[in-house]
């Protein structure tokens, strides 16, 4: 408790956020008639979902250990620039979107 009670609006705010992004992931796959978004749109709403995911996996950790949650989420970032080329790809979920997380996007030409 004298780990975590200091860092408690932290952990909080974190639980909030992730709850908030995981909630909205769900109900973009849900099923609609109405859903009309492109295959290249939900392909990346995953992997940015997933990256974050990947990412989560170090801030409580981070917060714990006495850093604040801005702190927590760059160390975050950085893990998942650091490793996305070799973790994602490895990953049988993400396999297929891991080459849009590495590519920088282009601008269609008239």
């Amino acid at each position: 408790m004298r780990l975590v009670l200091p860092q408690g609006w932290s952990l909080w705010m974190f639980h909030w956020l992730d709850g908030w992004i995981t909630v909205r992931q769900i109900f973009r796959r849900l099923p609609s008639k109405k859903n009309r978004t492109p295959p290249a749109q939900l392909a990346m709403q995953e992997s940015l979902y997933y990256a974050w995911k990947l990412g989560v996996s170090g801030i409580l950790p981070s917060i714990v250990t006495g850093n604040n949650l801005l702190q927590a989420g760059k160390n975050a970032a950085l893990f998942v620039k650091r490793t996305s080329g070799k973790s994602l790809s490895s990953e049988q979920g993400i396999q297929p979107f891991a080459g849009l997380l590495e590519s920088e996007p282009t601008s269609a030409q008239s």
